[in-house]
């Protein structure tokens, strides 16, 4: 009884120790909380919020039964043939799409948009206005469209062919809207797409030649198996691949369906376009926006993690390694080894788990709900939904857990293997063999500044490596930041040279009627044919084929070989792509690319030439070349145009008195679409800035004070013998200038190979960063860490002067 009763008060006795060790180290315990809880926001909320957006999207394409695979046919297919064709191919479910293009005008605007079936099955659309059609001269509009043209339910509404003339595709020139709707081919409304008109299918009028045919496919899930994982997505790859293979088979179908016998001929070149969810700009969209998140955590969230850990670990063993004399006395009491070490192990366990707690509860409650705020009004569905990934978390708590260990374990194996007496006695510093006295270059007082940091060259690694992880984050933060931000200024200060383009349909009269107008206002103009291609080369990605005269092109799109920097010659024989395309696909000059167009015309097209680019997929070809490649190159729809001086305003409203005039396109227009695309991420890369700001404040504080502590008795003798308050403070801060400067060179460095490292994985098929060197972010981080450094320093050694006998421990 008295045995339990004594071993209860040594418990009580080694934790109220334990409590008054906390509070005589309360400024390291604190560092160590925020530092872990910095590390771990930093690094868990860019997890979060890219499972939460994923889940979101998932949740919502399984609520809508969005396809797999779309197979675009040039002509229509027997439903009952295709279905059994698709069955045996892994096809779970398969659905009819017709589709056309159309234009439609109202007293604000005129607009492309596509006509499409509605559907029973796949691809549901949600109605958030009004109801859905129920005759076959009915239609719903999605709610964007129906916000740019004016409309309101229960308006009549003329659905004009892509030329301006009356529709040939449709049984019905007037539709009724019944309802606003979103489709799910457009969760993001950013999207720069023609928007629906969306019909019964009856109201298509089959026996035209000006509509085309999609097949909307669900490939086989298994219960459990996740719309975007890697296990369903590579079963939606073998299918595809696999009806591509017997492509061949689908066209003799149609000439089997004694409907549509008299299309055989048309379509006897054409093939099936098969793609998967990839080519849908909305979803690419929101994998590029979970990616980012994703690579933000693996590198720049992962810096904030490793800074954090390497400063924790040195923290709490340079905390164990000043209180030597402290263990000393406690083992020359008959205190147990294990017993110490549970001492300092609840000071380094319950810091570091507190802060990694508190990092996670901020993670979840706060840094992803305000990221997924910044997501949510980019789609047209709810994207806040925070979730909490368990893999992650407890890894981040379980490495927590396991720093704090080590580093006890590290500092006071090494003590507790030292006799009492031995600890009890001061630190003796070793001794080098004397040399023969030589004349110096350098004074006693730097030499002896320099013997000070080579005796503890421990304490002083771990500063300069603390003072350049901090560099280093701030730099990063700041480079990706102007990278960012320089890519549409060099795009649109080097590139683009022309100030908008003029789009009408493709026939002379309306080409004509434009050049006239455009004649008559002055302005410099080219005419070309811009046509979406499908480079299909195992990924998939969508760019705008240009087809002109290379020579007068360049006047207003200035195409540089990006080995030489000179503009490329003109070439009769190839196309000219981006760096970015060429990257992703290992293209060089003389290499073959496969493209295909919207209406299924397919070639490998042999690479002229690489440009640089940074905004948007533009490939460029000779009118020559695509007559021979693709039979269009005496077809033109569109004019490049420098205003001159014009009036934009003028020349527009001119222009739109015109029948085959379907609108103009300003040339930054790509600057806005890059800047809805990256805005969330910088607005993250600015939160990580601040954050970075925060951790290097933390940390240097940590470092400042720690040095201070460890200082303490030779600056308090040094005092004590007469120094003044000056001379104390330049010897302290001789070895602070050095460790700083040191750092910050360290961190420049190591922050300009980590930051190329982000920005490239950061850039997208139609987005390259700028990759140079962002002296002004080496410039910010230099001055912030020296700024930091200069204030905290200011604070902590103000205690210098007040130093005396009795600080002496």
């Amino acid at each position: 009884m008295r045995m339990s009763l004594y071993g209860k008060r040594m418990r009580y006795t080694r934790f109220i120790d334990a409590q008054r060790n906390i509070k005589k180290n309360i400024a390291s315990y604190v560092s160590i909380v925020l530092i872990a809880f910095l590390g771990v926001t930093t690094f868990l909320c860019t997890d979060y919020s890219a499972l939460a957006l994923q889940r979101a999207c998932a949740e919502e394409y399984d609520l809508r039964n969005y396809r797999d695979l779309e197979i675009v046919l040039p002509v229509p297919i027997v439903e009952d043939d295709m279905d059994q064709y698709l069955e045996a191919c892994g096809i779970k479910d398969a659905e009819r799409v017709f589709f056309g293009s159309g234009r439609v005008t109202s007293e604000k605007t005129r607009k492309r948009i596509r006509v499409i079936s509605l559907t029973e099955r796949i691809n549901l659309v949600d109605v958030v206005q009004g109801r859905m059609p129920e005759t076959e001269d009915e239609c719903v509009v999605e709610e964007r469209l129906a916000t740019e043209m004016g409309w309101k339910t229960g308006e009549r509404i003329e659905v004009q062919s892509a030329s301006g003339e009356n529709n040939g595709f449709l049984k019905y020139d007037e539709f009724t809207i019944t309802g606003m709707i979103h489709h799910p081919d457009h969760v993001n409304p950013q999207t720069p797409e023609d928007l629906y008109v969306v019909v019964f299918p009856g109201a298509f009028d089959l026996s035209s030649k000006d509509f085309m045919m999609a097949v909307e496919a669900v490939v086989y899930r298994e219960d459990g198996e996740e719309r975007f994982g890697d296990a369903h997505q590579k079963k939606v790859d073998e299918t595809a691949e696999k009806i591509r293979e017997y492509a061949e088979i689908l066209i003799n179908m149609i000439s089997e369906g004694a409907e549509y016998k008299e299309m055989t001929e048309q379509i006897k070149d054409a093939a099936p376009l098969v793609t998967d969810i990839n080519g849908n700009s909305s979803y690419e969209n929101l994998k590029v926006d979970c990616e980012n998140l994703l690579k933000l955590k693996m590198t720049f969230s992962l810096m904030f993690l490793l800074i954090a850990a390497i400063v924790i670990y040195a923290t709490i063993g340079k905390m164990i390694e000043e209180q030597r004399m402290q263990v000393g006395t406690m083992k020359a009491f008959g205190v147990r080894n294990h017993e110490i070490f549970s001492k300092y192990l609840e000071f380094g366990f319950s810091a570091t788990v507190a802060g990694v707690l508190i990092g996670i509860i901020f993670a979840r409650y706060v840094i992803e709900i305000f990221i997924l705020s910044c997501y949510d009004r980019y789609y047209t569905f709810d994207t806040v939904r925070p979730v909490t990934s368990i893999m992650p978390t407890a890894l981040a708590l379980l490495a927590g857990s396991l720093l704090a260990v080590l580093s006890c374990f590290s500092a006071c194996r090494r003590l507790l293997s030292i006799p009492a007496v031995g600890l009890l006695q001061p630190k003796v510093p070793q001794m080098k063999k004397s040399r023969p006295r030589k004349e110096r270059p350098i004074s006693l007082y730097a030499r002896l500044i320099l013997r000070n940091m080579r005796t503890d060259a421990k304490r002083v690694s771990v500063t300069m490596a603390g003072v350049a992880g901090v560099c280093a984050l701030v730099v990063t933060g700041f480079t990706l930041k102007s990278a960012s931000e320089g890519c549409p200024a060099r795009q649109y200060s080097l590139i683009t040279a022309y100030d908008e383009k003029v789009t009408f349909t493709e026939d002379g009269k309306a080409e004509r009627e434009v050049e006239e107008v455009l004649q008559k206002f002055g302005v410099s103009y080219l005419a070309v044919c811009e046509v979406n291609v499908a480079i299909t080369m195992g990924s998939s990605n969508v760019g705008t084929l240009t087809i002109c005269d290379e020579d007068a092109f360049s006047e207003y799109y200035h195409l540089n070989d990006i080995e030489t920097g000179l503009p490329l010659k003109a070439s009769d024989d190839g196309v000219f792509i981006p760096r970015r395309i060429a990257e992703i696909y290992s293209l060089k000059k003389g290499d073959r690319i496969s493209l295909t167009t919207t209406d299924a015309k397919s070639a490998d097209v042999k690479v002229a030439g690489i440009f640089e680019n940074y905004i948007g997929i533009p490939l460029i070809m000779s009118r020559s070349h695509a007559e021979k490649v693709f039979g269009m190159g005496d077809i033109s729809n569109t004019f490049y145009v420098k205003l001159m001086n014009c009036d934009a305003k003028s020349l527009e409203k001119e222009l739109s008195r015109i029948r085959g005039y379907n609108g103009t396109v300003r040339a930054d227009e790509g600057k806005v679409m890059f800047d809805n695309a990256s805005s969330v991420v910088n607005s993250v890369i600015v939160m990580m800035i601040f954050l970075a700001a925060l951790m290097a404040a933390v940390v240097l504080t940590n470092l400042t004070i720690t040095f201070m502590l460890q200082k303490k008795n030779e600056l308090t003798i040094m005092r004590i013998h007469g120094f003044t308050v000056a001379e104390t403070l330049g010897y302290v801060l001789r070895e602070t200038v050095f460790t700083t400067l040191c750092g910050i060179v360290f961190g420049c460095f190591m922050g300009r190979v980590v930051s190329y490292r982000i920005l490239r994985s950061l850039e997208q098929p139609y987005t390259q960063l700028v990759r140079d060197v962002s002296v002004s972010a080496w410039l910010i981080g230099a001055g912030m860490t020296i700024l930091f450094t200069a204030v905290i320093n200011f604070v902590v050694l103000k205690r210098v002067g007040q130093l005396d006998l009795s600080d002496v421990t």
